[in-house]
């Protein structure tokens, strides 16, 4: 397995690499038979127009996708040929604030952008098919939606940062529900959900800055399962480090 490495500073970044750790985690036994060697490390100062990366996705063929949020650019990343795409000169957005991004299928994605506060459906050269999405408050609308995520069973889970909870949409922009705040304790409602990421199991891992980093899981349902926070990061990298000193 090969990956490239971006250099990039993000104020978020801290929190962003104990999710990665969990995710990391949650599937860890395929790292056994995994193989891992550096690429490719991109940084600015070699051409790319990187500035401020929102978000990362891993596309066909060896291709990685990255997001930027103060250009409102999608850039492509396959060996050492690179590309991008301005989602403003396409006319996508009008805001270049671009914020997350999943795979729909083989030669489609989802791009959030929090000033618009809509979601845009694009091809794999940038162009739009689809937009939806609306501010406010009421449920099926957005406030700064942040991370997003498509799930297997077809639902779109989008962070919505300024409404404090996941909005979940089937195709074509369908709201289907909302949760992470009505209905919970204080201490356990979402606030300004940052990423979300769904696993096969359409559990729905949600990550916030709060109190040095928080992860709750919730099923598909939005039933809150677990809240991991700070402290329990630290125990999950502990125990993965053995599990790899041991077995790995």
């Amino acid at each position: 397995m090969k990956f490239a490495t971006l250099c990039i500073s993000s104020r978020y970044i801290k929190y962003c690499i104990k999710f990665i750790t969990l995710i990391s985690f949650c599937s860890v036994t395929t790292l056994v038979s995994a193989s891992v060697s550096l690429e490719r490390t991109i940084k600015e100062s070699d051409g790319s127009q990187l500035n401020a990366v929102s978000a990362l996705l891993a596309g066909n063929e060896g291709r990685l996708l990255v997001l930027d949020s103060n250009k409102g650019m999608l850039s492509e990343y396959k060996g050492k040929a690179n590309t991008s795409y301005s989602l403003i000169k396409k006319k996508v957005f009008k805001s270049e604030d671009t914020r997350g991004l999943a795979r729909l299928n083989r030669s489609s994605y989802l791009v959030s952008n929090a000033d618009e506060n809509v979601i845009a459906v694009i091809d794999d050269e940038g162009n739009l098919l689809q937009k939806f999405g609306e501010g406010g408050s009421r449920e099926g609308q957005l406030d700064s939606p942040a991370g997003i995520d498509w799930s297997h069973n077809g639902r779109l889970y989008v962070a919505d940062k300024g409404n404090d909870r996941i909005s979940v949409f089937g195709l074509d922009g369908v709201f289907i529900k909302a949760f992470g705040h009505i209905g919970l304790k204080s201490e356990q409602r979402l606030d300004d959900p940052l990423q979300v990421y769904v696993d096969l199991k359409e559990r729905v891992y949600v990550l916030e800055k709060r109190n040095k980093g928080i992860v709750s899981i919730f099923n598909h349902d939005g039933k809150l399962l677990e809240q991991l926070i700070n402290k329990d990061f630290n125990k999950i990298v502990l125990y993965t480090n053995y599990y790899r000193a041991r077995y790995l």
